[in-house]
């Protein structure tokens, strides 16, 4: 599969421990250039605005991790209309 124009969203659980505590993570700090070239390498047009739209969310969880969703553009608001967005109020 090759997306001509693509969304990626990443989405970063934090522990609700770390959370509490004050602390979570950077997304700068995390290897997110490194994904994005593996993307584009192998199934991504190309990574810039005309192409791609990218996303950073995060949500409390159980334990620290991160999913990445790659879709068609076209369902980019589909998605995110299906999200819960009540953990950010």
């Amino acid at each position: 599969m090759h997306f001509h124009r693509a969304a990626v969203v990443f989405i970063h659980h934090y522990c609700s421990l770390t959370l509490e505590s004050g602390r979570t993570r950077d997304y700068d700090n995390l290897e997110r250039s490194c994904v994005m070239n593996i993307l584009q390498n192998h199934l991504l047009h190309d990574d810039d605005g005309a192409h791609l739209i990218t996303t950073d969310l995060s949500n409390p969880s159980n334990c620290d991790h991160t999913d990445i969703f790659i879709m068609e553009a076209t369902d980019y608001l589909e998605f995110l209309t299906k999200r819960d967005f009540s953990l950010y109020l």
